[in-house]
């Protein structure tokens, strides 16, 4: 069976080998193989994503077993998983790669890679090409490989625990070389973990050095609106995801002009997250939950709750989903309703108590921190 199976959208799974010691090479596979991938043309979910979904669910940072590292990637709507060992010894560096399909019993062919450690981004791609859902693609936009002490320098803040760390140990890094997009999108991602907005803003903003793949381009762009938004910087936010959204329209780029457009109190605003629902993208129930706050909001809490029934069918579970019905009920006055919905809540989210009423003041939209295109 061939190593690629079907691509759809892929979730990286990169752990040390057996009786191997933490290495930071790993994290850096992590980091660059879904980049790598894009430049294939295939979806692949960032080593911050991958990360945030092992926290939602309470998975730990160490090597996960099979099992788990299946779960996040049904968690993030993956539909194949790629799980890279990675053994270092001494100036060398062995990365074995092995595809499975997530939700069925298929796997690939495991594909395997030596080099020295210097040429760890080489062998990075070279994984990517053996992965690629198309085969290898002779005309894909190169990748540079940081420079030796930049990669240096970032390997360890890679493997960090916190977020802090990680922005830190990344920023200095490119201070070495600050024409790597490859550290510059790690770095700017790092920052917004860390909630640290500003300098994520002013380091998306830079141009990107002659010769970025576009693709990686326009991801760095697509992170710097983020940025603003979480930063509420919504005009400049709305200008971001407008100009993204001419250059190529995207259910993500969509979505989050949408959140710009709901904070500018745009009257229309549900209006594109309607048109990102229409796009390709495995976040459609995050969509779904924004265009029924949206139209909440605009006075049609009626089409809200019709939305909002089928995103609770969908995941019963979901506390904000919920919250969103409870105050749709209040504005139609459907009280006897309401108070049931209510009582559900609280089973579920007791902290919720404090908000009952409709309150537009508070920031529950969702706001998406990448694209899932391929890159060419």
């Amino acid at each position: 069976m061939s190593l690629a199976l079907a691509a759809g959208l892929t979730v990286i799974s990169a752990t040390s080998a057996a009786a191997a010691p933490p290495s930071w090479t790993c994290a850096y596979v992590a980091e660059r193989l879904p980049r790598a991938l894009a430049l294939q043309g295939d979806i692949a979910v960032s080593a911050g994503e991958t990360r945030a979904a092992r926290q939602r669910l309470s998975l730990p940072e160490a090597v996960l077993t099979r099992a788990g590292a299946l779960a996040v990637a049904r968690a993030l709507g993956g539909s194949r998983l790629v799980v890279v060992r990675c053994l270092d010894d001494r100036d060398q560096t062995t990365l074995e790669a092995q595809a499975f399909e997530v939700d069925l019993p298929a796997a690939g062919e495991v594909a395997r890679v030596v080099r020295p450690r210097a040429e760890i981004a080489a062998a990075i791609d070279e994984i990517a090409r053996r992965l690629a859902s198309t085969g290898p693609r002779g005309e894909a936009p190169a990748l540079r490989a940081p420079a030796a002490l930049a990669l240096e320098r970032a390997g360890p803040a890679l493997a960090a625990a916190t977020a802090s760390e990680r922005a830190r140990g990344l920023t200095a890094a490119l201070a070495v070389d600050p024409d790597s997009i490859d550290l510059r999108l790690s770095a700017v991602e790092a920052l917004i973990a860390a909630r640290d907005f500003d300098p994520a803003i002013r380091l998306a903003a830079a141009p990107p050095a002659p010769g970025t793949p576009g693709a990686l381009a326009r991801s760095l762009r697509f992170q710097g609106g983020a940025a603003q938004l979480e930063a509420g910087r919504y005009a400049d936010a709305a200008e971001t995801f407008s100009s993204l959204v001419q250059a190529r329209e995207t259910a993500a780029a969509l979505n989050n002009l949408g959140v710009a457009r709901f904070r500018l109190r745009d009257p229309e605003a549900s209006s594109f997250f309607a048109r990102a629902g229409s796009l390709g993208d495995q976040r459609q129930n995050d969509i779904s939950f924004n265009r029924a706050l949206a139209l909440l909001f605009e006075g049609r809490a009626e089409q809200a709750l019709a939305t909002l029934d089928r995103s609770i069918e969908a995941a019963p579970g979901d506390a904000r989903t919920r919250l969103l019905k409870v105050w749709a009920l209040r504005r139609l006055n459907r009280e006897v309703e309401r108070g049931e919905e209510w009582e559900r809540l609280m089973e579920i989210a007791p902290s919720f108590a404090s908000l009952g009423n409709p309150d537009l003041a508070r920031r529950l939209e969702r706001i998406f921190l990448s694209e899932r295109i391929p890159g060419p």
